[in-house]
């Protein structure tokens, strides 16, 4: 029996992205029993993926000057390729890969992952076909010129047309774009991102509820305006005086905001005990501090699925975060904690007091968390289920 081969289009691949969906994805493919390979731009060691799924290379192949190293790759290797998984709708190359490969490969299948969602608010590829829209503010605009109008020609009328499925992280972002934009009309499916807790050499065992610490963690670049980390910071500081509950935060920290991570500190000194910064962790290690902890506090101004969600989830974290991330119909809904408006520290503090505070609620959170992660946001789980996607929609289209 021919094995299919699943190819990964991630050109700026690095070794971290294997704990990423750029890394999972093709590595869960082949546990389905594909051959899977990742291809990236440039050689390197890639020790942590190497060890689980196969990586190759496209070499610059120079003609009139110019390169034309992935151009020459799916010249000699689009006919072996049954499926090619590719990210973004915001990636010329990308796109441009997928319309090259369907050239040379007619019953080749593009699945691409979106990594999308719509609470955030508008992305710079929607204005691609709809030119009356606005993106979100805290997108870089892109730049109006002959070269980009181009690529918007052949993004809209060519290569757009040659995925045959795409996948986004929520339900709500799915119905958003199915019904928004036609060429999505059932070629669009939800698959979350998981967590990697499998993979780790240490059986950890998950603590209960009374066996955990009265604690409260962030993870993430902390200081960017992302992540919101001030206004967290003086949710905290806000609700403080009236629980002894600890924060800590796991992370680098962006160097525009150590002044200001220090002059809060300097402000409430009584904190300073209770607040630990405790910069970049292992995978191991931060399994070990989601362990320890009841509370996930990630109140970013948008976000899409981050994978910390899930891995909090998994380790019975109840989750306080806001209404711009692709978690909060499951915090809703699933009743795994609540949802706060980010740019309101006291808004922030007053969701920490009311889990505080209600330790019954708290822990039924928390229980909950735990149960839908470790169904929903199984990596192998999640592979399956765009697996049977991809064989759906081939079946459809009589591949």
């Amino acid at each position: 029996m021919k094995t299919n081969t699943f190819l990964t289009f991630f050109p700026g691949y690095e070794d971290f992205h294997f704990w990423k969906d750029p890394g999972q994805i093709p590595y869960r493919f082949k546990r389905l029993g594909y051959n899977s390979k990742i291809l990236v731009k440039k050689e390197g060691d890639f020790p942590i993926t190497k060890r689980h799924v196969d990586v190759e290379y496209f070499k610059n192949v120079i003609i009139f000057k110019r390169k034309f190293g992935v151009i020459h790759y799916f010249i000699k290797n689009s006919k072996e390729i049954n499926v090619l998984n590719i990210f973004h709708i915001d990636s010329f190359e990308s796109l441009f890969v997928a319309f090259i490969y369907k050239l040379l490969n007619k019953k080749g299948f593009v699945y691409l992952k979106m990594d999308n969602c719509h609470f955030s608010g508008i992305y710079n590829w929607e204005k691609i076909f709809n030119p009356n829209i606005n993106p979100a503010i805290f997108l870089e605009k892109q730049k109006e010129n002959m070269r980009w109008n181009i690529k918007k020609f052949l993004i809209k009328n060519f290569f757009i047309k040659k995925v045959d499925l795409f996948s986004v992280e929520d339900d709500e972002s799915k119905n958003y774009f199915e019904n928004k934009y036609s060429f999505f009309k059932n070629k669009i499916v939800v698959a979350y991102n998981g967590h990697t807790i499998d993979l780790l050499n240490k059986n950890i065992i998950v603590k209960s509820f009374n066996e955990k610490e009265n604690l409260i963690i962030t993870v993430g670049r902390l200081g960017t305006f992302q992540k919101n980390t001030l206004n967290l910071l003086e949710g905290f500081m806000a609700s403080a005086k009236k629980h002894s509950w600890n924060l800590e935060l796991a992370g680098s920290i962006n160097p525009n905001f150590i002044a200001e991570k220090d002059d809060f500190i300097r402000q409430h000194p009584e904190l300073s005990s209770r607040i630990k910064f405790l910069g970049n962790l292992d995978k191991l290690e931060l399994s070990e501090l989601y362990n320890r902890a009841k509370i996930f506090l990630f109140p970013s101004l948008f976000e899409g699925f981050s994978i910390v969600f899930a891995e909090a989830m998994y380790f019975k974290n109840a989750i306080i975060t806001s209404p711009y991330t692709s978690l909060t119909n499951i915090v809703n809904t699933e009743n795994i904690g609540l949802i706060v408006e980010p740019t309101k520290p006291k808004d922030i503090g007053g969701a920490l007091l009311e889990l505080i505070n209600n330790v019954e609620e708290l822990e039924n959170y928390c229980n909950n968390s735990r149960k839908f992660a470790e169904i929903n946001f199984n990596w192998d789980n999640i592979a399956n289920s765009i697996n049977q996607s991809i064989n759906n929609n081939r079946d459809h289209k009589n591949y």
